[in-house]
């Protein structure tokens, strides 16, 4: 039998009584991108994930542990605080992309990225680290990070919220691919590495328009079905 944990208050009803560390602006902010794909704002927090929140949140920056049983929210206990603790610093220091609607195209370079086409001015940084022990743990929590940061409402939700900023997340293992600097030691450019590189962002690049398009092809076919399916009604 599962425990009953006890319940907090819902997203939504977060304050600066409850997050003094934060301005009612960021606390509005975070709860839009929050409760976009990762919980429902009108939801109940369960209480240790309100007080981890707090605690991580609080002035004099506590150090946190949840212990609790599998059903218990234990990814959003911990989510919550990175994603209102970069929320934090995004209301503050992050001024809007130039280019906020800039897309790859078909001219990809070993160095590309989202900063250079979106044209952001914000000091590059990884503000987090999720430590994982296995790769099939990781499996299941990058579905997780996909749902909260990459979803079509939360990117919407950053677009209003952030002013076009978007918060970003990458996936590094055993596995990831091209090991290796693109420079030598002796400062000459590692054109092999970089060549191998960007053969692989083109390639994932051009499977990501194909899966836009098979998504795009597939919610068109959903929606014909839905209203041959009315009319037979």
């Amino acid at each position: 039998m599962l425990p009953v944990y006890k319940s907090g208050k819902k997203l939504e009803e977060l304050n600066t009584k409850d997050l003094p560390a934060l301005s009612q602006e960021t606390i509005s902010s975070f709860v839009q991108v929050a409760s976009a794909s990762l919980i429902p704002k009108n939801i109940n927090l369960y209480q240790h994930q309100q007080v981890m929140l707090q605690k991580a949140l609080a002035q004099e920056r506590k150090h946190c542990v949840v212990v609790t049983g599998t059903g218990s929210g234990k990814t959003e206990a911990f989510l919550l605080p990175v994603l209102a603790s970069i929320i934090k610093e995004a209301k503050g220091n992050w001024k809007p992309p130039q280019a906020p609607n800039k897309t790859w195209g078909n001219s990809i370079k070993w160095d590309s990225s989202r900063k250079l086409l979106r044209k952001e001015t914000r000091t590059p940084a990884v503000r987090a680290l999720l430590l994982y022990p296995m790769n099939a743990l990781v499996e299941d929590q990058i579905s997780r990070l996909r749902s909260a940061l990459d979803a079509k409402e939360s990117l919407s939700a950053m677009d209003d919220a952030l002013e076009g900023n978007r918060i970003r997340f990458g996936r590094y293992n055993g596995s990831t691919p091209v090991s290796g600097h693109p420079f030598k030691s002796d400062g000459k450019a590692n054109t092999a590495k970089r060549s191998e590189l960007t053969k692989k962002i083109m390639r994932a690049h051009s499977e990501y328009e194909e899966y836009k398009e098979q998504l795009k092809n597939a919610n068109s076919e959903l929606k014909e079905a839905n209203r041959e399916g009315n009319k037979k009604k």
